[in-house]
């Protein structure tokens, strides 16, 4: 992008948005540096042209910045072929490399580089999974191990391949006994453990983990949400302040309520304190932001039966991101809704792995009568943290007041304020 910073009574001038060029011609007075903060003249002030690149952001923030489909094309297959193998964003640009239609053949040229790459041997893995060259890459895999037993990363790598989740989890624990250090198998056996809700045994082994850059954004959020549901929704992550994340910067700043009130993202904050109507109207500048706004709205606590109604009215959102679908099916099943069953067939979509458990526990919950407590936790089962929030959750919509205050206190620690619903 090119700008202008304006020094004096000047007035702004438009950016200019470049996209992403191979080439470039530039007269700009700063090209990838920052302009002084002030200049002396002799005038009534100045200007400086200013050439800014964004390497340093999320992808997600990039492809806005892209002005086309194809640019957008280009820049994912240019991060996903040439980024380093520790960096921060490389798995979340290998993932949307992997919908290419010549990712195979990009993967191919990475690991003719770097033949013991953990992030692309990871990415080459989930490429193949069900698929029939699946059991060919897995063996691949295995004889890369077998070849190399000394090898960590190999040996992770490999047990990725394990049949079943059983078998992987031990030998996952049987591996971090043998490498206590390698923050692969830290990663591992943490998430297992996450995903029985055994929150102190992996909290020091998500923050291990979190010390490898290219895991830091991911591993960094994972930690805050295990300290949240040792010590509280209030509680800030152990080491939170020193592991980069910006996702766990956001989601803490709309916590605390640090966001600029002209910011879309202010929209959470009025959220986060009740103020549905603000929520509302401050995303309406996004009318996909404003549709998840919506479904998250009208399932909190308090909402008018008419946003209610708006809610259970509005169009299938294309792509529903997974919490704000099951909020929303969750308050169709609540009001009787007859697109009861339309909106949790579209919530099981969203994640077929988790959503497969979130169904089973969110049916248990909806048959009522002497089902327990424990019965929908045997439903859910070992699950993700945020998928286990998000179960909570709908049993908070649907029974409200009368939801168990574990239920409702499980939805609060383990879902940021910006990922569930108002629940007072």
């Amino acid at each position: 992008m090119e700008w202008t910073a304006v020094y004096g009574p000047g007035g702004e001038v438009p950016e200019n948005k470049l996209g992403a060029p191979r080439w470039i011609a530039s007269s700009a007075d700063h090209i990838f540096e920052e302009p002084p903060k002030q200049i002396s003249t002799k005038g009534k002030g100045g200007s400086r042209r200013v050439l800014q690149g964004f390497a340093e952001l999320p992808p997600s923030d990039q492809l806005e910045l892209a002005r086309d489909d194809d640019e957008k094309r280009a820049l994912i297959a240019a991060h996903a072929h040439w980024d380093a193998g520790d960096s921060r964003y490389l798995g979340e640009w290998l993932a949307r490399a992997a919908q290419l239609p010549d990712f195979s053949k990009l993967l191919e040229q990475r690991l003719r580089r770097a033949p013991t790459e953990v992030m692309s041997l990871r990415a080459e893995q989930e490429a193949a999974k069900g698929k029939p060259d699946y059991a060919q890459v897995c063996a691949r895999h295995r004889a890369l191990s077998e070849r190399t037993p000394d090898s960590a990363d190999l040996r992770y790598i490999a047990v990725r391949c394990a049949p079943d989740d059983d078998a992987r989890d031990r030998a996952f624990a049987e591996g971090h006994a043998r490498w206590p250090e390698h923050p692969w198998f830290a990663m591992a056996v943490g998430f297992d453990a996450n995903e029985r809700a055994q929150w102190r045994q992996a909290l020091p082994l998500l923050q291990q983990a979190a010390k490898l850059p290219q895991m830091t954004e991911w591993m960094s959020l994972e930690a805050a949400r295990t300290q949240r549901a040792i010590d509280g929704e209030s509680a800030q992550a152990a080491g939170a302040g020193s592991l980069d994340s910006r996702q766990l910067k956001t989601f803490l700043a709309i916590e605390q309520g640090a966001v600029p009130r002209q910011s879309p993202t202010w929209a959470y904050v009025a959220l986060k304190s009740g103020d549905l109507a603000a929520a509302l109207d401050v995303s309406k500048a996004s009318p996909e932001q404003h549709a998840h706004m919506l479904r998250m709205a009208a399932a909190s606590d308090g909402a008018p039966a008419q946003m209610v109604q708006e809610a259970l009215r509005q169009p299938n959102a294309a792509e529903p991101e997974l919490a704000s679908a099951w909020a929303l099916a969750a308050l169709a099943e609540r009001e009787h809704d007859a697109g009861a069953a339309r909106l949790r067939e579209q919530a099981m979509r969203t994640d077929p792995e988790d959503s497969a458990k979130i169904a089973a526990f969110f049916d248990s919950v909806r048959r009522g009568g002497a089902v327990s407590t424990e019965q929908a936790e045997r439903a859910l089962g070992k699950i993700n943290p945020r998928s286990r929030g998000i179960a909570y959750a709908t049993a908070v919509v649907m029974l409200g007041r009368d939801c168990p205050r574990a239920w409702r206190d499980g939805a609060k620690r383990l879902l940021f304020a910006a990922e569930r619903p108002y629940f007072s």
